[in-house]
């Protein structure tokens, strides 16, 4: 019920926007760690830290300096982590990253040169949870990789950029996001873990 809510403010708040002021289309790419809990992995493996590349859209509509519209960010590369005993490696833990929700920004600039802004968003955050065992682990002992859901998450994330307006409606964008959100495996018995992470993006807008 709260997810339906949340799509039909978003919605509302769109159209209003597209009614009045102008469009945007963002495309972007980036460079990201995580900053896990331990219980969002394994006991056995480092899942602090782990390098992760998203790949997303914004589509905004705004007036003046405010937008707001929906962004999709996905972990084409996921957050991967290694399983080791002593100095064996045992296998990897790969964690993706699926979001989607609502995006505002606020623009500090005059929408010429360049141009600060402030950014905040929420939504769902979902993904898998993959174990790939090494050749070695599977011939000894016969394992398995396997692959787990993880069940639908809301949360939260803040970040600030900066755009260089290359026309009156397109631009290049840098941003720094940090997602704040605990996961839960779809298993019963399972616990939420702190899955919080930061980005880096580069991209693109295209006004319309």
């Amino acid at each position: 019920m709260k997810i339906k809510l949340i799509i039909t403010i978003i919605f509302l708040f769109s159209a209003s926007f597209f009614a009045q002021g102008q469009g945007s289309l963002v495309l972007f790419g980036g460079y990201g760690q995580s900053f896990f809990s331990s219980e969002i992995g394994d006991e056995n493996s480092d899942t602090e830290e782990a390098k992760y590349i998203p790949v997303g859209a914004q589509l905004l509509f705004g007036v003046g300096n405010f937008q707001v519209g929906g962004e999709v960010n996905y972990a084409a590369v996921p957050f991967t982590f290694q399983v080791n005993s002593g100095e064996t490696e045992l296998a990897e833990l790969k964690i993706t990253q699926l979001y989607y929700g609502a995006v505002v920004k606020f623009r500090l600039g005059t929408g010429a040169g360049l141009n600060p802004y402030v950014r905040a968003g929420a939504g769902i955050y979902t993904g898998k949870f993959q174990v790939d065992w090494t050749d070695e682990i599977t011939k000894l002992y016969g394992k398995e990789d396997s692959e787990t859901d993880y069940k639908n998450a809301f949360g939260y994330n803040l970040g600030v950029g900066i755009e260089l307006a290359v026309s009156p409606t397109s631009g290049i964008i840098g941003e720094f996001v940090y997602h704040k959100v605990d996961r839960t495996l779809d298993v019963e018995g399972a616990e939420a873990g702190k899955a919080d992470n930061a980005a880096l993006h580069v991209g693109f807008k295209l006004g319309f």
